[in-house]
């Protein structure tokens, strides 16, 4: 055999058995994460998926018919304010990045037809 082929042949099979071995690191899929409701809040949401991957853009609905015409809603990711915009037929609209972990999404909701009598001083 001449140098040129033992030298490939050498490539090869140290190829062939480094491959195996570096495919465990290389080809991990990325881990993934998911969105955290409070339980009595599992149903209001729509267009939830079973796990995101971090940094990916999330796009979730608060559903429609889970809105009163006299409540003022206020979304949190992880207990940040989120914004949130109004998709007529499909509710509030929720778009944020992924973090790196599983994700806390929660709703605020307060009737803005009741008065507040905590926010008002006593004269």
């Amino acid at each position: 055999m001449n140098r040129k082929m033992k030298l490939a042949l050498v490539l090869a099979v140290t190829g062939a058995i480094l491959l195996p071995l570096s495919a465990c690191s290389l080809f991990k899929p990325a881990p993934r994460y998911k969105l955290l409701f409070q339980e009595y809040e599992l149903d209001s949401w729509a267009n939830v998926r079973s796990s995101y991957k971090a940094g990916e853009k999330v796009t979730i609905y608060y559903k429609e018919e889970m809105i009163g015409t006299d409540t003022d809603y206020t979304f949190y990711v992880d207990g940040e304010k989120t914004g949130a915009m109004y998709k007529r037929g499909k509710g509030f609209k929720l778009i944020f990045t992924m973090p790196e972990h599983d994700a806390a999404v929660t709703v605020n909701a307060v009737n803005s037809m009741i008065r507040d009598w905590d926010s008002e001083t006593e004269e």
